[in-house]
C-alpha cells in the first residue's frame, strides 16, 4: 500500500508535484505519496515520512481523510488519504530515481485542474475532493 497527502497551506494553497511518469510519457501533476515501508508501518507515520522525503515539508500531524483502491480489477494496492494544514519547512531527500518539482497553487484552482482534465493521477483527485467536500465545506 502507500499514503498520499493533501497538504494546505494557511492561505488555502495546496502542495503539489510535477512528476515524469514513463507508462504515460509525460509529466504528471500528483499529491505527495509514497508507499509504505511494510505491511505492518503505521500509516500516518508514512505519510509523515513521506510528505518531508518529497517535497522537504515537516508535519508534526496529519488527519485521515479515507482509503482508495486504485486499480481493483487486478490489484489490491490501498492508498490511505491524509491532510495537513500544520507544517513547517525542511530539507527534502529523494529517492535516488525520483526527480520531481515542487510547487504550490491556490486550493480551488488545482479543484478547477481536477475538473477539466488538467490533473488526471486518481490518488490526486480523490485526495482533492475529500479534503474539499470533507474539510472545506465544514
Amino acid at each position: 500500500g502507500a499514503c498520499a497527502i493533501v497538504c494546505v497551506d494557511k492561505d488555502d494553497n495546496i502542495i503539489l508535484e510535477k512528476q515524469y511518469r514513463y507508462p504515460f510519457g509525460k509529466t504528471i501533476i500528483e499529491i505527495p505519496a509514497g508507499k509504505l515501508d511494510s505491511v505492518l508501518e503505521d500509516h500516518k507515520e508514512c505519510a509523515i515520512r513521506e510528505l518531508k522525503e518529497e517535497t522537504g515539508l515537516i508535519s508534526k500531524d496529519m488527519t485521515y481523510l479515507g482509503q482508495t483502491g486504485l486499480a481493483m480489477a487486478y490489484s489490491s494496492e490501498i492508498i490511505y488519504l491524509f491532510y495537513t494544514n500544520d507544517f513547517e519547512s525542511g530539507e527534502n531527500s529523494l529517492d535516488s530515481d525520483e526527480f520531481l518539482q515542487v510547487f504550490k497553487i491556490p486550493f480551488d484552482k488545482a479543484l478547477e485542474m481536477c475538473n477539466n482534465g488538467e490533473i488526471i493521477d486518481s490518488k490526486t483527485i480523490i485526495g482533492i475532493n475529500l479534503y474539499n467536500n470533507i474539510i472545506r465545506k465544514k
